[in-house]
């Protein structure tokens, strides 16, 4: 019965117009939309540099030396002048619009012993961009009048000034070199949690109005007659698991058939083609050597664990109310889950030996998303990552089971707020 419940479910859900007109436009929206939004912040910045390239800096350089340096520099993004006058004048010259911004250098700042930083007096707020590059601009103007008394040659100045990357190498107990970058281990960790929290947040959503439907318009009563509650509840969580699947294989044979166009009319920026591998560091772009294949496995089996696991909360939920007004504030506490595994897998790059990373490798509703990235950036033993594996399914089952047990008791007591005694008496009833 249970086959028959998701079968039925899951052709309703794809053979509607919803559903089609979803998949086909989806990519369209995401991905226009974050054209747009990229286009948009490009033209914000080049109006924002094209706003100060008209609009002139004050300068007040109390130490007598940066300011020289600040023009030699060349920065075209700023327009400097000396402020005439006192520190009073300046500052009335800009409340007066003749000046956009007043810099203030302390005196002693080119020796390094100021007793103060660089003050920036503004009218209006500034710009991220804006202040950054200021602070780089002034920064590179003090170490060049530190280095002029030593005429040091261009060469030399090269060197001072040079940054260094360094590359990662694991080694294993045998002390054998394992592939890998923390880089690009950190990144797939967040990548799958924010995918687990994507399809928690709108599929689990589904799940739960779908359970409130059902119980709202009384047709359970009538099926449960004949389906066990538990195979009613997975025959449904599956039809939509079954959907979600197959609107994300269409959009990737979409993104496949656009990436393949684009590759072959020669589109793809030689600049961006560079930037990827220097993006991804620690020794660049992985190859199939490198892959590690354990930890494929670990996430094509954890992943619908924990789509089972959230979405059987998000059932739970539905089943104690009776329409979407009244469960808005329930939604939450079914989301708390989700949040505390983006928290961390943000520990994740901080502390990937903590002890609340390990924790969340072995805590049922965060181990889909963290222990993947752990077993990359750590010596994980093999006994945890099962340990890991068989909490997730004994905890699938039960969410299951918890949630079709308050699904087939919230129909007893329907038009009535449950209390946690008749949620203790529906899920311990025989």
């Amino acid at each position: 019965m249970m086959f028959v419940v998701f079968a039925a479910e899951y052709l309703r859900r794809v053979k509607s117009k919803a559903f089609v007109i979803v998949t086909l436009l989806g990519p369209v929206v995401l991905f226009g939309g974050m054209g747009a939004i990229l286009f948009l912040v490009e033209q914000s910045t080049q109006s924002e540099t094209e706003r100060l390239r008209d609009r002139s800096i004050a300068v007040l350089d109390q130490d007598g030396r940066v300011l020289a340096a600040m023009k030699v520099g060349g920065d075209e993004t700023y327009r400097l002048v000396a402020a005439g006058g006192g520190l009073d004048a300046a500052k009335q010259d800009v409340l007066d619009g003749r000046h956009y911004a007043l810099l203030v250098l302390p005196p002693g700042i080119a020796d390094g012993d100021a007793n103060e930083a660089p003050r920036l007096y503004v009218t209006e707020t500034q710009s991220l961009l804006a202040r950054q590059g200021l602070r780089r601009h002034i920064s590179h103007a003090v170490r060049e009048v530190r280095l002029a008394p030593y005429e040091l040659p261009a060469q030399v100045r090269s060197i001072l000034t040079s940054e260094l990357d360094f590359n990662v190498v694991s080694l294993s107990d045998a002390g054998e070199e394992e592939a890998g970058s923390p880089g690009i281990s950190a990144a797939v960790g967040f990548g799958l949690a924010l995918f687990i929290l994507f399809i928690v947040a709108v599929y689990g959503g589904l799940v739960m109005q779908v359970v409130m439907e059902e119980k709202s318009s009384r047709m359970a009563e009538v099926v449960l007659s004949s389906v066990r509650p538990f195979e009613l509840l997975v025959g449904k969580v599956l039809s939509v698991a079954a959907a979600a699947a197959t609107q994300f294989a269409i959009w990737t044979v979409i993104l496949a058939v656009v990436g393949v166009a684009v590759s072959f009319s020669g589109q793809v920026d030689a600049e961006l083609a560079e930037l990827v591998p220097a993006a991804l560091g620690d020794g660049g772009a992985p190859s199939l050597a490198d892959i590690r294949y354990d930890v494929v496995l670990v996430v094509i089996f954890m992943l619908p664990l924990g789509y089972f696991i959230n979405c059987s909360l998000f059932a739970a939920v539905g089943a104690l109310h009776e329409n979407p007004t009244e469960a808005q504030m329930s939604v939450t506490f079914a989301l708390m889950p989700s949040i505390l595994t983006m928290l961390m897998v943000q520990m994740l790059a901080v502390a990937p030996n903590s002890g609340l990373v390990a924790f969340g490798s072995f805590f049922p509703f965060s181990a889909p998303a963290v222990l993947p990235a752990r077993m990359l950036l750590t010596d994980m033993p093999v006994w945890q990552t099962l340990l890991s594996m068989a909490l997730c399914v004994v905890t699938t089952v039960g969410m299951i089971w918890l949630a079709a047990r308050i699904f087939r008791g919230s129909l007893l007591i329907y038009g009535k707020k449950p209390t946690l005694r008749d949620l203790r008496n529906v899920i311990f009833a025989d």
